[in-house]
């Protein structure tokens, strides 16, 4: 009898444990970072909401040989918000609407810009302490419903909203939480997809460049993402976390008469007639969140630049609610 009561005792002690280390890495409460996507589905019946605003300024343009020219600045204020719904445990939709309102050399301009809807499924959940990851595939579709072609010369660009192309985006998330010495909890997160872009069709003045005359079909390549992304908590409420960003596209390719004005007014100045070429990015994301509940948090932080080539230098403020009802 008492080893029967030994080894009662043994095994609630056990179970009582491991359900108490559960409820350690079920406890944290995350906004998520800006950019790394999560790797868990919004519960079924559960909708999301993340409406964002950023800032967006050019501070030159990378060469081919990753050294940094001046050009004139590009800047952009924009607001979107990304919906998804909870359609089973481990199935979502989501739609994303962005708005831009730009300014380019005195000039302003604001449209809608590239609306895109996403299937998500997770197939593997995060067993807390074991090796698996929460593990998420998506495919997002981008719809050409921004303002890409036939730009008014007189806004030399500032009303350039969208890139014209149905464009299907696919790749996978991962996500895991970690219990750290001092018991607080990390999370990484694991982003990688794959962007493959339909043609576009092109006159005048248009996101590729362009000018009087201009008339063509512009093909792009496909684009490779990749982010890692931590967060860190300093307290339940109050987490630090970072993006780490890296994009390669390949040498886009035009057809077509370029017209008497080619790649002169864009604020991105690519040459039609020679299409543009590949280009490579890196930059960083450091932000702070503030979590009001489990359900409800904040985050605001910057996006910069850091090396690049045939591409932009940026740096870019950024804040975001996320809230799940």
């Amino acid at each position: 009898m008492k080893k029967f009561l030994l080894y009662s005792l043994l095994i609630s002690a056990s179970v009582l444990s491991a359900a108490s280390k559960k409820d350690i890495y079920t406890s944290g409460w995350w906004t998520g970072p800006l950019f790394a996507s999560h790797a868990k589905t919004t519960p079924r019946g559960k909708i999301n909401i993340e409406p964002y605003l950023g800032y967006f300024a050019t501070q030159g343009n990378y060469n081919n040989s990753w050294g940094l020219d001046p050009a004139s600045h590009f800047f952009s204020v924009s607001p979107s918000i990304f919906v998804s719904l909870g359609i089973t445990d481990t199935l979502e939709c989501a739609i994303e609407i962005p708005w831009l309102f730009n300014r380019f050399r005195n000039k302003s301009a604001n449209g809608l810009s590239d609306v895109s809807f996403q299937g998500a499924y997770q197939f593997l959940q995060d067993d807390h302490g074991g090796p698996t990851f929460d593990t998420l595939f998506f495919i997002r579709e981008y719809f050409p419903t921004g303002r890409y072609s036939n730009l008014n010369p007189l806004l030399q660009g500032a009303d350039l909203t969208g890139y014209g192309m149905f464009t299907t985006l696919f790749g996978f998330n991962l996500q895991k939480v970690f219990l750290l010495s001092n018991c607080r909890l990390l999370r990484l997160r694991l982003n990688a997809a794959y962007e493959l872009p339909a043609v576009a069709h092109v006159k005048g003045l248009n996101a590729y460049g362009g000018g009087f005359g201009t008339k063509g079909k512009v093909w792009a390549d496909s684009t490779l993402f990749l982010t890692i992304a931590h967060e860190i908590q300093f307290t339940q409420n109050w987490v630090f976390a970072c993006d780490y960003m890296y994009q390669h596209g390949g040498q886009g390719k035009f057809s077509g008469d370029p017209g008497s004005t080619s790649g002169r007014s864009s604020p991105f100045a690519f040459l039609p007639d020679n299409g543009y070429p590949a280009w490579d990015s890196f930059s960083v994301a450091p932000a702070m969140e503030y979590n009001f509940s489990a359900n409800v948090g904040m985050i605001a932080g910057i996006w910069v630049s850091v090396a690049g080539r045939n591409n932009s230098a940026f740096i870019s403020p950024i804040i975001a609610l996320n809230a799940t009802f």
